[in-house]
């Protein structure tokens, strides 16, 4: 009779060490899909926020490849944006190119910024925070990142920001 509890006993320990075993498995798989989910979208945000400092510096300090892109944008689209006549002083002129190019075919803007993944949004304010001017579309998605440059425009100092959104 003694054989046979020991049996019974060995039957029932299998059967704990087996449930604790897939609870572990359990466990350790939904712990792994979640870290993998956060850093797949800390991956995805730091590109954003990467693309968002290039972009956001690149219109504000540089004058566009071909320099004269918004004369010419009509006929041949950029290479590069830039919305600067000097470091940090915008030009209307490109500012009014770059609002009705991105009014027309902001598919052009995403390809001359390299953000086609990403819908981005600009706007330009006043010192008290009124938008002179703005387009693309407002920020509505998971993640965005909005980044802001204090810059020359009209002769007068006003806020640049530049956000890119998914």
């Amino acid at each position: 009779m003694s054989s046979q509890t020991k049996g019974q006993a060995a039957v029932t320990d299998l059967f704990i060490a087996i449930s604790v075993f897939i609870i572990l498995i359990t466990i350790t798989t939904l712990t792994w899909n979640l870290y993998n989910i956060r850093l797949t979208s800390r991956f995805d945000y730091d590109d954003m926020m990467l693309r968002g400092f290039q972009v956001s510096d690149l219109l504000v300090k540089s004058k566009g490849i071909p320099p004269d892109w918004h004369i010419t944008y009509n006929t041949a689209l950029p290479q590069v944006i830039g919305l600067a006549d000097n470091e940090r002083v915008l030009s209307p002129e490109k500012v009014d190119a770059f609002k009705a190019l991105s009014d027309s075919d902001p598919a052009a803007i995403k390809n001359a910024l390299n953000i086609n993944l990403y819908n981005y949004y600009f706007v330009i304010r006043n010192q008290t925070g009124v938008p002179l001017l703005n387009t693309g579309l407002f920020p509505s998605g998971k993640y965005a990142v909005n980044l802001a440059r204090i810059v020359s425009y009209n002769n007068q100092p006003v806020i640049m920001e530049f956000a890119i959104w998914k």
